[in-house]
């Protein structure tokens, strides 16, 4: 730390004492009793969950992930032990709304999937009144370490849905493109199922681009493992999908019903509003008519 730019310009002397001595009354970092070493406050990390101690963000993840697990292949599928629910209970607490989901009482945790995202799995909450409701783990784990997953990385620029749409606009994707009318092609998306932790748009874009290209536009899940990847092609689709997607996730063709629901929410969402007339004037002193589509400068909608 003392040789950082930045400390460099506050302590030209690089005198580790005054550097410790300024970090001592901080509430986030811990320094050594010789005063030559920091680290980050362990209390703040620390949380026990399901009667165990996690000591960060990743632990946890993998903990809740490793319970997905165990519920897609279990017998019958969904049913996880009696410590994997105890984990799942405690997790649950750190849910912005807790109570909506428990409702009338937890009968039991199972795993699941939500009807919206049927290509992902996540906890299912059975209710003693019979009810079923589903919830983001991913959520919990933010709303936990909050520091974390605004760190960038592997922290947190997973799940930052509009801003990685934002980021894609500049390509080749539907934004620059809103005019032209998205047609159901068959065969061009591909759902990367359980995103490993820190994948984004441009992460996804490089590394279907850097093997066979014809990447389209890339749409990452807000709070959900779970990315869509469209190509221009089916033949494009298809290499990529032959070639894998190692280190991000676990990639499968979309189809079927799911395939024709996934269009029709980007066919809608290129869609502006009516045809319409307008004058203006520029910047410079000339006046201009125009006839247009108000879907031209529209924005990507659900895509």
């Amino acid at each position: 730390m003392a040789t950082f730019n930045r400390m460099k310009a506050l302590v030209p002397s690089l005198d580790l004492a005054v550097i410790s001595a300024a970090l001592r009354d901080s509430t986030v970092l811990e320094v050594s009793e010789d005063g030559n070493s920091v680290r980050r406050e362990k209390s703040r990390w620390e949380k026990t969950i399901g009667g165990a101690v996690y000591t960060g963000r990743q632990e946890v993840m993998a903990r809740a992930k490793a319970i997905i697990e165990e519920g897609k292949a279990a017998t019958p599928e969904g049913e996880i032990s009696a410590e994997g629910q105890a984990f799942v209970l405690d997790l649950l607490k750190a849910h912005s709304n807790p109570a909506e989901k428990t409702g009338a009482g937890v009968k039991a945790i199972k795993v699941g999937s939500n009807p919206e995202f049927p290509d992902t799995k996540c906890f299912v909450i059975e209710r003693v009144d019979g009810s079923v409701v589903d919830f983001s783990y991913i959520k919990c784990v933010t709303n936990l370490y909050p520091e974390a997953a605004n760190e960038g990385g592997k922290g947190g620029g997973q799940r930052k849905g509009d801003r990685k749409r934002k980021a894609d606009s500049g390509g080749d994707g539907d934004a620059g493109k809103a005019e032209e009318e998205i047609k159901f092609t068959k065969g061009c998306i591909l759902v990367i199922k359980e995103l490993a932790e820190g994948q984004d748009v441009l992460s996804l874009r490089a590394k279907f681009d850097d093997k066979d290209g014809g990447v389209k536009f890339v749409e990452l899940v807000p709070d959900m493992p779970l990315a869509y990847v469209r190509f221009d092609s089916a033949e494009n689709a298809a290499k990529a999908l032959a070639a894998g997607c190692e280190g991000a996730g676990e990639a499968t063709m979309l189809e079927g019903a799911d395939e024709q629901q996934y269009w029709d929410k980007i066919g809608r969402g290129s869609k502006g509003g009516g045809k319409g007339k307008g004058k203006g004037k520029g910047k410079g002193k000339g006046k201009g008519k125009g006839k247009g589509k108000g879907g031209k400068r529209g924005g990507k909608g659900g895509d």
